[in-house]
């Protein structure tokens, strides 16, 4: 397939945030076509899987497979045959190559095994900037938002549930580890660490105590519950749990205005730079 850079990848985001719903389904259905056509042509296992796929196939005309069926058929389903599992379980051993490139080609990546079958998966510069893109474009609903993140030199720190190979886990150390500079601004907790360490670690970054910053939050009063009673029950609850991380300076607010939601996934943008 094409290979996609990042700035590609970040216009491509833009094109199709500002699209038609006419023009997205256009393109979801170039883009499944060429997925399932590369599949065809580099996969064994999903070149006999699709056998009896039409041309002209719909969705619901591909045959489902799961991460089970996957993973038994691991070296005949991924489209380099030069890889193999017992190679990538090899590089799997060591927890230091988390987000690091197997030959320098692809970031090994699992699931978390939640369901009990853990998938491994293999991302190259394509997916990874794509995902790079894709991520950044829902984290910022508005422009003015990734500008002032920039410009002010904006932090961010994920906390997963362990320091495994998970896709986000490892997108994070795969940057620093390219750009040892942002640890300034790049940070990994581990929610397995103890609160209090945690806590340490997000006022060390300080992502809530920015003065710049404003968090909207969507209130739902309870049926027989006033908006203003509502209001100061939340703000009780929000006092309180702001001081736990060490915030205590800060202003509460009632307002008529619904709290901005991404164009596109519809989630509320709860913090925001102003």
């Amino acid at each position: 397939m094409k290979t996609i850079g990042l700035m590609k990848a970040l216009a491509l985001c833009s094109q199709y945030r500002n699209a038609s719903p006419e023009r997205r389904a256009a393109i979801q259905e170039q883009r499944l076509r060429e997925l399932v056509n590369y599949a065809r042509a580099h996969s064994p296992y999903y070149a006999r899987l699709y056998a009896g796929v039409p041309e002209d196939f719909r969705l619901s005309d591909l045959p489902p497979v799961n991460k089970r069926e996957l993973m038994g058929h691991w070296d005949h389903w991924v489209t380099d045959p030069s890889v193999t599992l017992e190679q990538i379980n090899g590089f799997l051993a060591n927890k230091d190559n988390i987000g690091r490139k197997w030959q320098g080609k692809y970031m090994v990546v699992t699931t978390s095994g939640s369901t009990g079958n853990p998938l491994v998966m293999l991302c190259d510069n394509t997916v990874n900037n794509v995902m790079a893109a894709v991520s950044a474009t829902r984290s910022y609903a508005r422009k003015e938002d990734l500008r002032a993140f920039v410009r002010r030199g904006g932090k961010s720190m994920g906390v997963f549930a362990d320091g495994g190979f998970y896709l986000a886990n490892s997108s994070i150390r795969a940057r620093l580890l390219r750009m040892p500079w942002k640890k300034r601004q790049l940070g990994i907790s581990s929610a397995l660490y103890p609160t209090e360490q945690i806590v340490e670690q997000l006022n060390r970054f300080q992502l809530l105590k920015f003065p710049q910053n404003r968090m909207e939050l969507r209130l739902e009063p309870m049926e027989g519950t006033g908006k203003e009673q509502a209001f100061a029950e939340a703000a009780k609850a929000l006092r309180a749990l702001l001081s736990v991380y060490g915030v205590h300076s800060f202003d509460l607010s009632l307002s008529e205005d619904t709290p901005r939601q991404h164009p596109v996934s519809g989630k509320f943008k709860h913090v925001i730079n102003v």
